[in-house]
């Protein structure tokens, strides 16, 4: 074939070519799976885990047992349990995992009656509130009701009859069963139960004290001295 016959072939080819890439350059990137499935945020947007000072956990059903852990200086207390201390790892889990709801909406202005099916009401969900320092009204109050299945629970906020469908069951982050006995929280799932953290290879001593007696365990290093080996004899 004749040069001057490939030359049209090639300029289309060029064309097109250049056409593709304009195409993929102008073309918008693919929205994220939040956007494409219109994921809302339950918290709000300036509240930081920093800026919590208080937290209230409490059943609808039961709102005077509630479980209230109230921060002093750099550490957390139980004050509904004799101020004991809160174990910072699992409150710091909660609390990150609540400023991180993000729910898929599921159905607005709702009755009270329908409210109740999804277990929203007041009076039948589980209650989670966030406090900043020195304010009575939480800055975040976001209730939990029933869960359709092991994956998902239903969410809403406070004042706003809007139902959302979350992964994060904060309930049973606060050890609270979806239904049974144990539907109301209780503060030993916040208790710090470690009394004294040292290393077991320099505990020297031990010492049991009775009003009457004492029992004591000491540790001793003891040199096992090896046997020495005769001359002329076997393997052993």
């Amino acid at each position: 074939m004749k040069i001057k016959t490939l030359v049209p072939f090639v300029v289309i080819l060029a064309l097109l070519a250049g056409l593709v890439v304009w195409q993929k350059a102008n073309e918008a990137p693919p929205a994220s799976i939040e956007v494409q499935v219109g994921l809302t945020k339950l918290a709000p947007e300036d509240l930081k885990k920093d800026d919590v000072a208080k937290v209230e956990l409490f059943s609808g059903a039961a709102p005077d047992e509630k479980v209230v852990l109230e921060r002093e200086n750099d550490s957390w207390r139980i004050a509904s349990a004799y101020n004991a201390p809160v174990n910072q790892e699992t409150l710091n889990g909660f609390l990150e995992k609540a400023l991180a709801l993000k729910g898929e909406p599921r159905a607005k202005d709702n009755t009270d009656e329908q409210l109740s099916a999804y277990d929203l009401k007041d009076d039948k969900a589980f209650h989670v509130q966030l406090y900043k320092s020195g304010n009575d009204i939480p800055a975040m109050h976001v209730l939990f009701g029933k869960s359709p299945d092991f994956r998902t629970v239903f969410v809403r906020k406070e004042g706003d009859k809007q139902v959302f469908v979350e992964s994060t069951n904060l309930r049973r982050e606060a050890g609270v069963s979806d239904s049974g006995d144990s539907t109301t929280p209780q503060p030993t799932k916040w208790l710090k139960t470690t009394i004294l953290e040292q290393p077991k290879d320099k505990i020297k001593r031990v010492a049991i004290q009775y009003p009457d007696k004492e029992l004591v365990f000491e540790r001793h290093e003891t040199v096992i001295e090896k046997p020495e080996s005769s001359e002329g004899e076997g393997e052993g």
